[in-house]
């Protein structure tokens, strides 16, 4: 048997008064007006600190729902660079305060994903919906729920949520210094043709930024087919 789970103990790694940690536990917290993002704290803490192992071993049932520990990725593809970058530094961070990490690719079927949308908080603690994964309907039937999640590299206009994004201003500032510092005068931008839409404002970014920098021309945007990854882009090609 483990050290004997104590309140106060919780408390006090999360900054929050013994009372509070009492009122989630004992599945009153939404009678008292506490936020669900405080209430996760509590929970995911109490999980990994063994408070519902605990009550297992005494074959006590516990007056709030256990949560599942686990965070939830979805993204458009499991083969976007970003993804492939991203993913280990999330696993590793999630790893290190005891809760679990699954990437999980959107259904391309949209009535199937739609459905899985509402069960998703019984495998997950909470959600990251990244960029086109983010679609309205999704954080619509989330927010209804208060279920926790945060969008990944997608802003949304319309609805008010929690949301991480690259600065892309601050990083086509430091492409154009690095051009700089090189010396270098004519500058030709190359996009994919089938994404070119997705990444046009960063181009647009990138284009203003350069064209800040004195010495440097007008730079020249191309849209070439993926090549296969055998082959060549023909720079030459009409």
């Amino acid at each position: 048997m483990g050290k004997k789970f104590k309140n106060k103990d919780l408390a006090t790694r999360l900054g929050v008064s013994g009372t509070l940690v009492s009122l989630v536990l004992n599945n009153k917290a939404d009678q008292q007006g506490i936020k669900k993002e405080t209430q996760e704290r509590v929970l995911n803490m109490a999980r990994q600190m063994g408070y519902f192992d605990s009550l297992k071993e005494k074959n006590e049932i516990s007056p709030v729902e256990e949560k599942p520990g686990v965070l939830g990725m979805i993204v458009p593809s499991i083969n976007s660079p970003f993804v492939i970058g991203i993913s280990p530094f999330l696993q590793k961070a999630f790893s290190s305060i005891g809760v679990g990490f699954s990437v999980v690719t959107k259904d391309p079927d949209d009535q199937r994903y739609d459905r899985l949308v509402g069960a998703f908080k019984k495998f997950y603690s909470g959600m990251i919906l990244v960029g086109d994964a983010a679609d309205e309907h999704t954080i619509r039937v989330l927010s209804a729920t208060d279920y926790p999640f945060v969008l990944l590299e997608k802003g949304m206009k319309t609805l008010r949520v929690n949301k991480v994004c690259t600065d892309t201003s601050a990083g086509a500032v430091i492409i154009a210094d690095h051009i700089g510092k090189l010396g270098y005068k004519n500058i030709i931008i190359v996009a994919d043709r089938k994404s070119v839409n997705e990444d046009i404002d960063l181009i647009r970014e990138i284009n203003f930024a350069l064209s800040q920098k004195p010495g440097i021309n007008n730079p020249l945007t191309i849209e070439i087919e993926n090549p296969a990854s055998n082959d060549d882009a023909d720079f030459f090609a009409t």
